[in-house]
């Protein structure tokens, strides 16, 4: 999984800008491999290489926003892996808060996309859920990352128990809600965007919906269904295959892993 942390505040805000770069050296004492992936006017968001050295990142055109993690276009399956978006698919991410992301993208990521026009920071994660995001606040600071023991020794954080998490986790483990056992971190949720904007409280919002998906569902043969269904599959195993190079298949003996390994052999 990538790793990230990002951290939004307000611009005009000496004392936050300095609390910032102070955590960023903090950072960088712990692992001098975090590098800036993104460094803007009250927005910075630092990444650890992958593997190969490399970024995990997709970047949006005019320092925009970025997206950690792997991504693909929904429309364009040749084009592989993406590692930049130009400015007309800039354009149409920031003018939807994001939701274009979900529409016309897809993959394993995590996007934070800034709108400079109305001060607003958002932050999307894919309905997948395979890249984690948390997010907490401090100093009037918002920090966004993929794991929380990253910022769990950043000076100046002060973490609390939540006890009711913890017994509704204990009571059932399958409830599934962005509470996550301390006040003050919760997950965003995949499928779901938070908007960040000086001086307000967090939104949140749910851009995909299974019930929606179904709502509006073509009418289909079985047959047509099933052909439609193979393309998807088709598309979905080659474009993660190319971009992981080696692969290796972790087997259940269901029919999911079943039909990945068929595909990826083919």
């Amino acid at each position: 999984m990538d790793r990230f942390i990002a951290f939004v505040w307000k611009a005009n805000r000496p004392d936050q800008q300095r609390q910032v770069s102070r955590w960023h050296t903090e950072l960088k004492a712990k692992n001098p491999a975090w590098a800036l992936a993104l460094d803007g006017e009250g927005l910075l968001v630092a990444v650890l290489p992958d593997g190969s050295g490399d970024l995990p990142v997709c970047t949006l055109a005019t320092d925009a926003g970025i997206v950690i993690g792997t991504i693909f276009s929904a429309s364009d399956a040749e084009r592989g892996r993406l590692k930049h978006l130009p400015a007309e698919s800039t354009k149409k991410i920031v003018a939807s808060q994001g939701k274009e992301l979900i529409r016309s993208y897809w993959g394993s990521f995590v996007s934070i996309v800034r709108d400079a026009a109305s001060d607003a920071v958002h932050i999307v994660r894919d309905p997948c859920g395979a890249s984690a995001c948390y997010h907490a606040r401090a100093q009037g600071i918002s920090l966004l990352c993929s794991f929380a023991d990253d910022i769990a020794d950043l000076s100046r954080m002060n973490w609390s128990i939540d006890w009711g998490a913890i017994q509704s986790f204990l009571v059932s483990n399958y409830l599934i809600n962005p509470r996550t056992g301390l006040r003050e971190l919760t997950e965003v949720m995949p499928g779901q965007r938070i908007t960040l904007r000086p001086g307000l409280p967090v939104e949140t919002q749910y851009l995909w919906s299974p019930i929606e998906l179904a709502q509006t569902v073509k009418q289909q043969s079985f047959e047509q269904a099933c052909e439609a269904f193979r393309a998807v599959a088709e598309r979905c195993v080659s474009s993660w295959s190319q971009a992981a190079g080696h692969i290796v298949v972790r087997l259940s003996g269901g029919l999911d892993s079943s039909i990945v390994a068929a595909l990826a052999r083919a």
